[in-house]
């Protein structure tokens, strides 16, 4: 099962990330995405999150974290509009710059 991509306002989410991005700046660095099903086949939004150094230790992360899921899930509200659960996947700027994963880039789409 795959979600209907008609219904799904991308641009929206670009928008939404990007706005919670600037606004917990400078602990988010970026917030990307993808759409696709999860383990139980469930059509899912996943984020992807890369946190700065500071805001991914130990004593942070949490707090952090929840600001940032709080904010996507509240303004988007991906399961109540597109019946897609989120997933809200993080890492930090220096393992992001280890892995250089291209997934885990900044997109051209974003404004």
């Amino acid at each position: 099962m795959t979600a209907p991509s008609l219904f799904v306002n991308k641009q929206e989410i670009i928008d939404v990330a990007d706005e919670v991005t600037r606004q917990l700046a400078p602990d988010v660095i970026f917030i990307g995405f993808s759409i696709a099903n999860d383990w139980t086949g469930k059509p899912s939004l996943f984020y992807r999150i890369v946190l700065s150094d500071e805001a991914a230790k130990r004593g942070r992360i949490l707090e952090v974290g929840d600001r940032v899921e709080k904010l996507l899930d509240d303004r988007l509200q991906p399961y109540q509009r597109w019946d897609l659960y989120p997933y809200h996947n993080y890492r930090s700027q220096s393992e992001q710059a280890q892995l250089q994963d291209p997934a885990w880039e900044r997109h051209v789409l974003s404004r």
